[in-house]
């Protein structure tokens, strides 16, 4: 017989096969679960199904310590055990911090004996070369240099699958990971009844945990909403969860939470066959933190700084001191993420960013203050925040602002940290600055309860804070407190326009004296209101043509269109609405276009044309909701709720009018201030409704209309449809096929080519509603494309200066 040839040397050498174990001889099967498999259908459904896609060889689930990998790999392991021939094998790798040492691992789990004739990889690639098996591989991540040997079992083995478990990938050819996340969290924005609070996996984990502790226990209206606030505290960790539930023994739900603010010292104490690394939450974090490189180490426990999550260039600027940290920031947080200590995710304006789960950042604030770092790293993130507030400040009120509201949003919960430690630690000036440069975005969000508590106290720290400084949060405060009844608001513009006088600031004044206008407007002063807007007027028209001039002078005409419109005179409120919405739209300003909108909306209205009314309001709402201006929201809502009842439906009218008092609670506006100067209006509205509905049919949908979520409302509202009636300004043609005139607009820009986002970008509107208008233009025209619609409006004479087709 021939020798064999000799073998390839880039490939394996031929091992004689080894029978593989009978499933009764020694080696480590599933082990059985104790305890119940709580929630998580979709992932072991998806788990599964890529275990069952044939190119799918190696399926990662990665997670941080706690988060159910290990019970989930082992849910979707019986779920597909009837798919392999060969079985399933588990192999706990915990215990194993010496890579080499994993080759034995696998060993004992399949029961295959070492020898001496052959290696051991040798002779496991030689057992698993023929059977159709799924191995298990649960904590890898300490042993992560080993990912080598498993890529070359798959490569060797084709029928050979494997399911890890790892807080971080084995970055091994054709790994799909899998990332595991925590049990979804209640809602906490509903009724908090147990039936609502039992729909989340989280709380039905906890209620199963405590009931095996204290079998009495159950979901009830008293403790229902403790037990949701606990699993949204410990981020539906699951391990985090159950070692809560075990106090239950002693602790009530509403006792526990209480304590909750040592969660580290609390949830301690898990079962005894637990390993070490689970049976305390401390552990099941540290185990990753010591995973870690010492730079790594330092860069996590400084990101713990950050609440809420962070972006590239704020985790530079706080965490990577050049002179100690000598590591590239994208690579070094892509570790963190690969551990499992980071999540990254896509931020509101598509940039990377970072968030840590609550109960991580607990560790690493530990960490941190045990490093000796902690009060440099909070001075360099205050730094950091106070540097973002101020770069945004003044840009949040001008023309392309949302840009700014949407950052500063993200970073809501690291703003307040920042404040906060600014307070604590006694740098009046730093608190008064960022207070300050907060005040527009306060104002334009509707959070004035909370901006004006910052403030407040600012102001009383920084009594010896530069002028500019001061004057700038004291007119924020006055921002925020106009409709205040007492003298405060007065003062503190009075103040702020003394301090801009003194520094020669015209912007300053100008903006101090608009103040009080609004003030004065608001108390029904309408003489003093006018005398203070023409002069923020005249200022802003001495100013150079900037942008900032530009926007303070349509504010004014806007304010002076309000003014006109409160004493009757409707030819020139709309003429000045109008002028401010052009000047408005020239320069981009959406947000405050949303005012000069509403001016012309209520004139409409007065006018007893719903349909022009309606259009406007559409508008308004549109850009109020795109800039979360929930002050606009207000009087945008009870404007339609208005139209609704002018277009004889006035329950829906009830229903908005009833989310309009809602909405007015919450953003804190006092009942006296809303919708000035067009509270009339909106009155009337209501007498409409309730005219129209009698007895308690009213009150039931304006009870309905308060429990409403406010994006519903919007919804709602953007539902209304007004029947045209008074004069509306389109051609008999044009009225013929039923267009409004903001149709007719859109349908000239469309017979120019211009595409949705061209057309939005004109009319000063949203993508989404001109999308809409253009599909209303078809339904109209009965056409359905944009060429028919271009011939029809040639046809019929519907685009103005444009010659009709023969």
């Amino acid at each position: 017989m021939a020798d064999p040839p000799p073998a390839h040397p880039n490939r394996p050498r031929l091992v004689p096969p080894v029978p593989f174990p009978d499933r009764d001889r020694p080696g480590v099967p599933l082990p059985a679960p104790l305890t119940s498999f709580v929630g998580r259908v979709r992932e072991v459904q998806a788990v599964a199904d890529l275990l069952r896609r044939p190119g799918a060889r190696l399926v990662t689930l990665t997670g941080p310590g706690g988060v159910g990998k290990t019970r989930l790999a082992l849910q979707a392991a019986l779920h597909v055990a009837a798919d392999f021939a060969d079985g399933v094998r588990f192999v706990p790798l915990a215990p194993i911090r010496d890579p080499e040492l994993v080759a034995p691992a696998i060993a004992e789990a399949l029961g295959v004996l070492d020898s001496a004739d052959h290696s051991l990889p040798e002779r496991l690639r030689a057992v698993l070369a023929s059977q159709n098996l799924l191995l298990v591989l649960d904590n890898v991540e300490q042993v992560a240099a080993a990912s080598p040997l498993v890529g070359d079992f798959l490569a060797t083995c084709p029928r050979l699958k494997v399911l890890a478990t790892s807080r971080l990938p084995l970055h091994v050819a054709g790994e799909q990971q899998l990332p595991v996340p925590p049990l979804p969290l209640p809602d906490l924005t509903g009724s908090g009844s147990p039936e609502q609070a039992a729909r989340s996996p989280a709380v039905r984990l906890f209620v199963e945990r405590a009931q095996a502790v204290k079998p009495d226990f159950a979901l009830t209206a008293a403790n229902a909403p403790a037990v949701a606030e606990i699993c949204r505290r410990l981020d539906g960790l699951p391990l985090a969860i159950e070692l809560a539930a075990a106090r239950c023994k002693v602790l009530s739900a509403p006792a526990l939470l209480a304590l909750l603010t040592d969660r580290f010292r609390m949830l301690a104490g898990g079962p005894r066959e637990a390993p070490d690394r689970l049976r305390t939450l401390r552990e099941a974090v540290a185990w990753s933190y010591d995973l870690l490189a010492p730079e790594e180490q330092a860069l996590f426990r400084r990101l713990a700084v950050f609440v809420g999550g962070f972006q590239l260039d704020a985790a530079e600027a706080v965490a990577i001191a050049p002179e100690d940290l000598s590591i590239d920031a994208l690579e070094a947080l892509s570790a963190l993420v690969d551990h499992s200590l980071l999540q990254a995710e896509e931020g509101p304006a598509g940039e990377p960013r970072f968030t840590m789960l609550e109960t991580i950042r607990a560790y690493g604030g530990e960490r941190l203050a045990a490093s000796g770092e902690a009060a440099a790293t909070q001075a360099a993130h205050a730094a950091q925040m106070l540097n973002l507030a101020e770069r945004a400040g003044d840009a949040v009120a001008l023309p392309g602002g949302e840009r700014w509201l949407t950052r500063l949003t993200a970073e809501q919960d690291n703003l307040r940290a920042a404040l906060g430690w600014l307070e604590a630690t006694g740098d009046a000036e730093g608190f008064v600055r960022l207070a300050g440069a907060l005040r527009f975005f306060w104002f334009i969000r509707g959070h004035f309860h909370e901006g004006n508590g910052w403030l407040e106290r600012a102001l009383a720290r920084g009594t010896a804070a530069p002028a500019a400084v001061r004057a700038r949060a004291l007119y924020g405060l006055g921002l925020l407190t106009t409709w205040r009844s007492d003298d405060r608001p007065v003062a503190l513009f009075d103040e702020s326009l003394a301090l801009w006088r003194t520094l020669g600031d015209q912007h300053g004044t100008a903006t101090a004296l608009h103040g009080l206008g609004m003030v004065a407007m608001h108390r029904g002063d309408q003489d003093r209101a006018e005398r203070h807007f023409a002069e923020a007027l005249a200022l802003a028209r001495e100013l150079d043509e900037t942008l900032v001039a530009g926007t303070l002078a349509g504010v004014a005409l806007q304010s002076l269109g309000c003014v006109a419109y409160a004493r009757g005179q409707t030819a020139s409120a709309v003429t000045l609405f109008e002028e401010a919405l052009d000047r408005d739209r020239a320069l981009a300003f959406g947000w405050q276009a949303i005012y000069a909108l509403i001016g012309l909306a209520f004139v409409s209205l007065d006018a007893n044309d719903p349909t022009r009314s309606l259009d406007r309001f559409r508008e308004a709402l549109d850009l109020a909701w795109a800039y979360g201006d929930r002050r606009a929201l207000v009087s945008v809502l009870a404007g339609t709720a208005a139209v609704a009842a002018a277009a004889g439906q006035p329950e829906r009218a009830a229903r908005l009018f009833g989310a309009v008092e809602s909405l007015r609670e919450a953003v804190g506006m006092p009942a006296a201030a809303v919708f000035a100067p067009f509270r009339v209006a909106a009155e009337r509205g209501t007498a409409t409704a309730r005219a129209a509905l009698q007895g308690t049919a009213f009150a039931a949908a304006w009870t309905a209309g308060r429990a409403l979520p406010l994006e519903q409302a919007v919804t709602e509202a953007a539902e209304i449809a007004a029947p045209p009636s008074g004069p509306v300004a389109v051609s008999p043609v044009a009225a013929r096929c039923g267009l409004t005139e903001r149709e007719l607009e859109v349908l000239s820009l469309l017979v120019e080519g211009r595409s949705d986002r061209e057309i939005a970008a004109a009319l000063f509107i949203s993508p989404r509603t001109a999308q809409g208008h253009v599909a209303h233009i078809f339904t109209k025209l009965n056409v359905s494309t944009r060429s028919a619609a271009v011939a029809t409006a040639f046809q019929a004479g519907l685009v103005p200066d444009r010659p009709a087709l023969s």
